[in-house]
């Protein structure tokens, strides 16, 4: 009898063991499953298909004489492949990358994802032009070439400029603190499209920017997952060249006032 009672025993805490883990694997994929809707609810906001990405050069006279082809910023192309990795997980269609001159009238008319800050990508400075003409963005990169990038929030009044350790005769110190926005709002050159704008001050941002945009914590923000128009002014810690993903504590998320007469940007695939 002892025998028997024995194998029941271990039959009745396999069975429970064996019905815990099937649970934390149905409670995992409900997890996940709840991830990835929040996660494509965002992104969808840019059309199933047809989305360009659009990432620029640098074209300095130095640059170009050494490399005629032009120069991609570190920071932007591991941005790209972010992007893309991204949208790759959630089943999306890959984004169309453009690169800086390449980029067609009919291109800029449809929904776009910008990397990259005003100072390399011609497209992030004209679309932030144009939205800072309709007074809606409160955050402005100043500066750029021989002189530090400086971020300025038009609304508290404060300019960021990244931090870096000192330098050494002439050579300058390594960022240790840099700064970048994240903007999701209508298409300035064509209102019934949508436009998302990561750039940083250096590439360092404009990463973060793109992890930042894969954090639940991020997506999960009311004014986020409203669907309205928004700006992200974040702070990214450089340890050693690589970026230390933000926390909450590092980003502010700000609502824009919409377009006048308009209910928010329109979905649209093309």
């Amino acid at each position: 009898m002892d025998d028997l009672r024995d194998v029941a025993i271990n039959l009745t805490a396999a069975l429970i063991f064996s019905l815990l883990g099937f649970l934390a694997g149905v409670s995992r994929g409900l997890v996940r499953h709840y991830r990835n809707r929040v996660a494509n609810s965002f992104w969808r906001r840019l059309g199933d298909g047809g989305v360009r990405v659009v990432i620029a050069p640098h074209r300095r006279r130095s640059h170009v004489a050494w490399e005629p082809s032009g120069l991609y910023g570190a920071g932007d192309v591991e941005a790209l492949a972010e992007l893309q990795r991204i949208r790759a997980v959630l089943h999306l269609p890959l984004a169309r990358p453009v690169y800086g001159a390449d980029i067609g009238r009919n291109d800029i008319h449809g929904n776009l994802i910008l990397i990259g800050g005003p100072d390399v990508n011609q497209v992030t400075r004209d679309a932030l032009d144009g939205l800072g003409r309709m007074r809606r963005v409160g955050l402005a990169f100043q500066g750029g070439g021989r002189t530090a990038v400086r971020l300025h929030d038009t609304r508290n009044r404060r300019t960021y400029i990244a931090k870096r350790t000192p330098g050494h005769f002439f050579r300058r110190g390594e960022v240790v603190v840099d700064y970048g926005i994240i903007v999701f709002a209508e298409n300035p050159f064509n209102p019934r499209r949508r436009m998302l704008i990561v750039a940083g001050g250096y590439g360092y941002a404009t990463l973060a920017g793109l992890r930042i945009l894969d954090d639940k914590r991020f997506l999960a923000h009311p004014v986020v997952r409203s669907g309205k128009p928004f700006e992200c002014l974040h702070e990214v810690n450089v340890v050693s060249g690589e970026v230390v993903k933000p926390e909450v504590e590092q980003w502010d998320v700000r609502s824009l006032p919409l377009l006048h007469g308009s209910s928010g940007p329109a979905a649209s695939n093309r």
